[in-house]
Parts: structure tokens; sequence; C-alpha cells
């Protein structure tokens, strides 16, 4: 199914992280490619197991790959997981990605009671995107264009001092053609 890409976006800034570990928020990768993402942690977990878990909800998110307690990297299918104990930083890599592998996901160490973690939303892209005076347009192949709909994404100015927020403004992008945009009739 298709994951809105405006709630992957507002993801990025909307769930609550441990402050332990911190992650790039969101990543994305190409459709049929890769992408390779760090999460940082705190000095003192160096010897803990940690993992890579997909899901939204934290306490039911599904655990993809995880560690043995060692630097090693671990692999299960196209997911791999590595610890650098030196540098605090938990490596995880994806391949063959899909549209299907959009969500998100959580970087995180294992320990007794809670567990901590750092939320990433993960994007496939499958489309176009052109960024346009602060906006971003995520257009979609024409073939999908009859169960998708095109996506224009506002940040505010640079200068305001709240978290981004994006906004949608689907109406606007009634004559977008795949290759080109042409300006509305009316």
């Amino acid at each position: 199914a298709h994951m809105d890409i405006l709630g992957q976006m507002m993801s990025c800034f909307s769930l609550t992280d441990s402050k332990e570990v911190r992650s790039p928020g969101c990543v994305s990768g190409p459709d049929g490619g890769s992408f390779t993402m760090q999460c940082h942690y705190d000095h003192g977990w160096e010897t803990y197991v940690k993992w890579w878990c997909r899901g939204a909800d934290w306490n039911s998110c599904r655990i993809m790959v995880r560690t043995t307690g060692s630097e090693s990297e671990q692999k299960n299918g196209s997911v791999s997981i590595r610890d650098n104990r030196q540098d605090c930083m938990i490596t995880v890599t994806m391949e063959n990605l899909r549209a299907g592998d959009a969500d998100t996901y959580w970087c995180g160490i294992e320990k007794a009671g809670t567990d901590l973690g750092a939320h990433v939303v993960v994007t496939i892209n499958t489309g176009k995107i052109l960024v346009m005076g602060g906006c971003v347009l995520f257009s979609f192949p024409a073939s999908s264009l009859s169960s998708l709909q095109p996506v224009l994404h506002c940040y505010p100015d640079h200068h305001s001092k709240k978290k981004s927020q994006l906004s949608a403004h689907l109406p606007l992008l009634k004559n977008l053609q795949w290759l080109s945009i042409h300006p509305s009739p009316h």
C-alpha cells in the first residue's frame, strides 16, 4: 500500500526518540537501489546489542536485524547492521529497495527495561522531484497517476524558529504533466 508522503515527511519531526540515540530522521533510496545510514549513540552503550526494526509504533515494531554485541556485520536478507564502537555509530544498509519498503523504522539499543531508539522515516524514490522557491514537488510516473496524486510540500521561511511544518496544496496541481508543468487555463 502507498504510504502518504506528507505523513512520512511529518514523521521526520513528530516521533519521540531516546536522547541517547540520534538518527538522521529521514532517509531515502531509489527504487531497486539501496541506502546506507548511520545512527549515533552516547558513550557507555558500546557493548550492548543494537537493532533495526520496522513499524511506526515503537511498542510493536518488528526487529529485522540485530548485532550480536560485537562489531561484526549482521545480515538478514537485504538488510544489514554493523556497530562501530569506537565512533559509537550504528550503520544500517537496506538493498533491493521497493516501494513497499517505505515506512518508519527504528535504530535501537537493547537493554534491561525499555530499549533505547531513534526513528528513521524511509522513503523510496519512484518518481521525480522538483524544487522551486522553498517548495518540493513530488510527482509520480504516468502509470501511477490514476492511483496517486502529485504532492507539493512547502517549507517555512529559513528564519522561522519553529520546527519545520509541511503543508500540501493538492488542488493546485490538477494540470501536472509527467515531464512538464503547464499553467492552468483557469
